[in-house]
């Protein structure tokens, strides 16, 4: 899915509606430019690192992927975006997030799943970067069981970058609870008793 945003020169920067963002590549020249704010936090609440975004609005239209997004110290949003001009054809590596879909039956069995990872590193081309990935945690029927990232179904001429054996899931048992500790007697002090009472 191919999502659009309007930029304007740096220039045009209006300090109380916008946020500064430079926008580069390896056929694209360092440029500063500015985004609307609002327009930019509705963005990212449904785009990601793999979503192709055009900018329009500049001199021609940019086909770019979020590269670095830079928070608002204590106030929160938004502060800075850096945007990357990827070259037609070519692949890029890009940070996809882990969507957990279906339900675990070791969790019916009063289990839990312990859930590692939350994105994984893929390379392809950006048309081709899928927004999200399911991981089906219905395989996690008994304490033990786990997904890998091998695991994984990726699109055609996606692959993934991090190790196949990494953990992305593990299905736990139900945690016994701890058996009460009974006070122990307070030795010193009952010495401390006997020697008084034999003074």
């Amino acid at each position: 899915m191919t999502m659009t945003l309007h930029a304007v020169q740096r220039e045009d920067f209006d300090k109380d509606s916008m946020i500064k963002a430079v926008v580069y590549g390896p056929k694209t020249p360092s440029q500063p430019i500015a985004i609307d704010r609002k327009e930019l936090e509705t963005l990212l609440k449904q785009a990601g690192e793999s979503t192709v975004i055009t900018l329009t609005g500049l001199e021609k239209s940019i086909d770019v992927l979020i590269h670095d997004v830079t928070p608002r110290q204590f106030v929160g949003g938004v502060h800075h975006v850096d945007f990357y001009a990827f070259a037609a054809g070519k692949d890029v590596t890009a940070h996809v997030t882990l969507e957990f879909i279906g339900e675990a039956p070791v969790e019916d069995a009063g289990g839990t799943v312990n859930k590692v990872m939350y994105q994984i590193e893929v390379t392809g081309k950006p048309t081709d970067l899928p927004e999200k990935i399911s991981v089906d945690v219905s395989v996690l029927k008994v304490a033990g069981d786990q997904i890998h990232v091998g695991d994984l179904k990726m699109p055609k001429g996606v692959t993934i970058e991090n190790p196949a054996d990494d953990v992305i899931a593990v299905a736990e048992g139900e945690r016994a609870e701890e058996p009460e500790t009974e006070a122990m007697p307070d030795v010193a002090a009952g010495s401390a008793d006997a020697e008084t009472k034999a003074e």
